[in-house]
This record gives C-alpha cells, sequence and structure tokens, in this order.
C-alpha cells in the first residue's frame, strides 16, 4: 500500500533508488535492490500490477487514484466533487516501519490535510454565496473539530449562527474557543473575535428593552397576578420555560406594574 500511495502522489517516474531508501533505508543496497525486484515481480499479474510502468531505472504509475481525481476538482475549485472524494485521513491506519516512510507518511497527511481544509473552506464560501447559511455552518463545526485551536475558523462561524438567529450557539462557539486556548495555550481570544458575540447580543438586548416599554402587554393576566403573587413575598422568583414564549417580557411587565 505504502508503493502504491507514494507512487500516485509522485506521478512521475520515480528512481528505483530513492524507493529502495524510502522502504529499506536500514538494509545493504544489494539486499534492498533485491527487496524491490522480489516487491515488484510479485505484483505482476495483480491489479496494482497494470498500473505501474516499469524500466531499468524507474517506477511510474499510470492508473487513476482518488488523490489525482481530487487534486484536479480542487484546482478547479470545484469544491464539492473534491469533497466527494475525500474519505479520510491520507492512508488512515497505515503504520510506517520505517524512519524514513514514517517521515514521508508525516509530511503528506499534512499536506493533504491542508488540501481538504482548502476544499472545505472554498465549499464554505460557495454555500454562503448561495445562501445556505446552515449548511455552511455545518461545514465550519467540521472544520474545527481537525482545528479546534484556530480563532479564524470560529470568527467565521460566530457570525453564521447570529445570522441564522442562533445567539446561543454563537455564545457557545465563544465559549468553546476561550477554554480551548485558555487550557492549550493560556491565550484569550482577540478582542474581535469576542466581539462578534457581544455587539449583535447588545444591541439586540436594546432593541428588546425599547420595543418592551412601547408596547403594552395584553393577556396572561394568570400568570401575571401570580408573579405578583409570589414577587410580593421574600425570596427569589425563577421564570422557567422554552426560549422565545416570553419569560422576559411577563417579567418586565410585572415589575414595571409593581
Amino acid at each position: 500500500m505504502a508503493l502504491a500511495a507514494f507512487l500516485a502522489t509522485e506521478g512521475v517516474p520515480v528512481g528505483r533508488e530513492r524507493l529502495v531508501y524510502l522502504l529499506w533505508p536500514d538494509h545493504p543496497e544489494p539486499i534492498a535492490r533485491t527487496n524491490l525486484r522480489q516487491l515488484l515481480r510479485g505484483l505482476k499479474g495483480k491489479l496494482l500490477g497494470t498500473m505501474l510502468e516499469l524500466d531499468g531505472s524507474t517506477v511510474r504509475f499510470v492508473g487513476q487514484s482518488d488523490l489525482g481525481q481530487f487534486e484536479q476538482a480542487r484546482a478547479e475549485g470545484d469544491w464539492e466533487s473534491a469533497l466527494s472524494l475525500w474519505r479520510s485521513e491520507f492512508l488512515a491506519g497505515l503504520e510506517a516501519d520505517t524512519n524514513t516512510l514514517d517521515d514521508w507518511l508525516q509530511a503528506q497527511r499534512e499536506y493533504w490535510n491542508r488540501c481538504w481544509c482548502e476544499a472545505m473552506l472554498g465549499r464554505v464560501g460557495q454555500l454562503e454565496q448561495l445562501g445556505q447559511a446552515t449548511q455552511a455552518l455545518e461545514q465550519l463545526e467540521k472544520l474545527i473539530q481537525t482545528d479546534w485551536l484556530s480563532e479564524e475558523l470560529y470568527a467565521r462561524a460566530i457570525p453564521l449562527a447570529q445570522k441564522l438567529g442562533q445567539r446561543e450557539r454563537a455564545l457557545e462557539l465563544l465559549g468553546r474557543l476561550e477554554k480551548r486556548l485558555q487550557d492549550e495555550l493560556g491565550l484569550k481570544p482577540l478582542p474581535q473575535t469576542v466581539a462578534l458575540v457581544q455587539g449583535p447580543l447588545q444591541a439586540s438586548s436594546a432593541e428588546e428593552v425599547v420595543s418592551s416599554a412601547e408596547i403594552p402587554m395584553v393577556g396572561r393576566q394568570t400568570a401575571r397576578e401570580q408573579l405578583a403573587r409570589w414577587a410580593s413575598a421574600p425570596g427569589l422568583v425563577l421564570i422557567s420555560g422554552e426560549g422565545g414564549v416570553g419569560k422576559t417580557r411577563l417579567g418586565r411587565g410585572v415589575g414595571a406594574a409593581g
């Protein structure tokens, strides 16, 4: 699997000496070359063998691969098609048995992960242009799960949550960022990131106060009377219920009347 992936990512003829060093760096060269010849010979008649082009000094992958199709779609800005080809982390589950192979594997995983992030962000931009804020936010949440210290991702997700009227979700995103930055780096979010939540929330609260003062409260007489009796007694009164049912308006109305 490692040989096929290496050749597929290279896309050009690869010298046999390079393959020998990648796969058997600690073996004497004659033995390593023998190992490579035996490996290539064992692939004859198999599917992978039909995708390799061999000559005396090089090996080249000439088949089709998801990686190649992903790269083409990414180069064309076809983010949806690119993401449909993505299955998981590059060679997920493969453990390298040599240092040279491990170094290559880690570098490739980092590269392809950056490519995936680029495609995801490209798709987010497309969804935003199409007015599909819910889907765009879902994509950003997936990105945050893989790069959960990226303040840039949170700063892009919070306004989308606000746009969808999901202020609690916006606050949760900010709280998550604050905790992770503090726990991992001992840092706080940038002021402009915090303002993404605070600004809209403060403006909304101000608008709510103005509208409550101007619009008389109608109905809910029984609830108002019961709440007024409780409020006149010593202690605190907690008004609970689902969001948007008018708890704040009821409390303010009784308070203004009292």
